[in-house]
């Protein structure tokens, strides 16, 4: 271990990080085979960890194949100093497997928080770009998942990714698909539903050659519900999915495909059937959140079908048709699409009436008072303006001048301003 250790500094110190890329990958079994030696050589070259940051990557590594408690320190010191040049383009394959192996711990350990600070870091420091996918941000995402930290997710998340780089992140598929089937649960919890339909979406259409992967196939069950809820029905098996994607898919999340088929046909009674034949499936699958969302959604949307019908109901017809248990849970969702902007309505509670109000046609009443007050304002300042001319000596002059009564008065007048040199002047006037 010594001559590795002294190998590591010769090349370092000489910035030679190919050839000790190439030393490190070709002795990397003589390392392992020192594996208690590895944290005492890590030790040594730690004051300076910068400067060695691909040797003790490789020796991190190494010891990263025994996941325990103390590998989580020697993770965040290693993290805390690293050189990402010397890890970008040589070693990010390894890296990743630190990265993953460190979140594993930590997710055993439910020390999310911790974690989130660390990975949130690492992730920055060793994308480079902004655009950049990395092996840490599944790892990262996952983390925020469990901890319920959505809105730190989300920072990352909202950031459009470009660049998916291998042989420069360490990136691999799996890397990909976790990112964006996390990605789609996050939106899922923040109920930004067009996200996760993108994301999820993302994750299914992936192209794979020969097997489907088990990632794709959680992510399709996610996909069939959020579906259902942000359009109503389920489209099927995206176009752009792979031919492996296309065939067996829908075959192996069969319960899902049924709830969503009932849906979309709008049999409410077959629906809630199927969910209890299927209960066990989505318990298993941890579904039966989003499953209640889905449930929600269908209420709501049978809503809205009645106010293309009708213009008032009552909250017990309303109550019937959607098959709620009661006139003041069918007020409560009523409130809440208020809020949401889902829709307009009135309720009447003395006789438990309710008018719904046009959308578009509300918008055009807005528009409407809104063009009549702009009308108001006009007419106001145009009044003003009368009320300042009406007033004017000019046009009070204009006036007098067009009074017959007045006009051997004013001639009279004009003889004597002549005599005075001011006639120009009262004629200017005049006109």
């Amino acid at each position: 271990m010594d001559q590795v250790v002294n190998q590591i500094m010769f090349y370092s110190r000489k910035n030679l990080f190919d050839e000790l890329n190439r030393y490190l990958e070709a002795n990397l079994d003589i390392i392992k085979k020192s594996m208690n030696q590895v944290v005492p050589a890590m030790q040594s070259l730690l004051p300076e960890g910068r400067k060695y940051s691909m040797g003790l990557c490789y020796l991190l590594y190494v010891r990263a194949q025994i996941p325990d408690k103390g590998l989580v320190e020697l993770c965040e010191q290693f993290f805390s100093l690293y050189d990402p040049s010397q890890i970008q383009g040589f070693c990010a394959d390894r890296f990743g497997f630190i990265s993953h192996r460190y979140a594993e711990i930590i997710r055993t350990l439910n020390l999310y928080a911790r974690g989130i600070n660390i990975l949130t870091q690492v992730t920055m420091s060793l994308r480079g770009t902004p655009e950049s996918l990395t092996p840490v941000h599944a790892d990262l995402i996952m983390l925020c998942l469990l901890d319920r930290k959505y809105s730190h997710a989300r920072k990352i998340l909202d950031q459009t990714i470009l660049e998916i780089n291998p042989n420069r992140t360490g990136v691999t598929p799996k890397d990909y698909l976790l990112y964006y089937y996390y990605g789609g649960m996050v939106y899922i919890g923040l109920t930004q539903f067009e996200r996760a339909f993108e994301f999820l979406q993302t994750c299914i259409t992936t192209p794979c050659v020969t097997t489907l992967n088990a990632i794709m196939v959680e992510a399709f069950k996610k996909f069939v519900f959020v579906s259902l809820i942000l359009h109503g029905k389920f489209a099927g098996v995206p176009r752009q999915s792979s031919g492996v994607v296309q065939r067996s898919i829908r075959q192996m999340c069969q319960e899902y495909v049924d709830v969503a088929q009932a849906y979309g046909k709008r049999d409410q009674e077959k629906m809630q059937k199927l969910v209890t034949e299927h209960r066990a499936v989505f318990v298993a699958d941890r579904m039966m959140g989003l499953l209640g969302q889905v449930q929600a959604a269908y209420t709501r949307q049978a809503i809205l079908r009645l106010t293309q019908t009708y213009v008032t109901l009552s909250l017990a017809d309303i109550q019937k048709a959607v098959g709620l248990s009661s006139p003041d849970v069918v007020e409560s969702i009523l409130l809440e699409m208020a809020d949401r902007k889902e829709l307009k309505a009135l309720i009447n509670k003395t006789d438990a009436m309710v008018s719904f109000v046009d959308a578009d046609a509300s918008e055009a009443v807005e528009h409407l008072e809104a063009a009549i007050l702009n009308v108001r304002k006009s007419m106001e300042r145009i009044r003003r303006v009368e009320d300042s001319v009406l007033v004017s000596t000019e046009f009070q002059l204009k006036l007098l001048y067009k009074d017959p009564k007045l006009k051997q008065e004013i001639l009279e007048l004009e003889e004597k301003i002549r005599k005075k040199g001011l006639l120009s002047k009262m004629t200017e006037m005049l006109q």
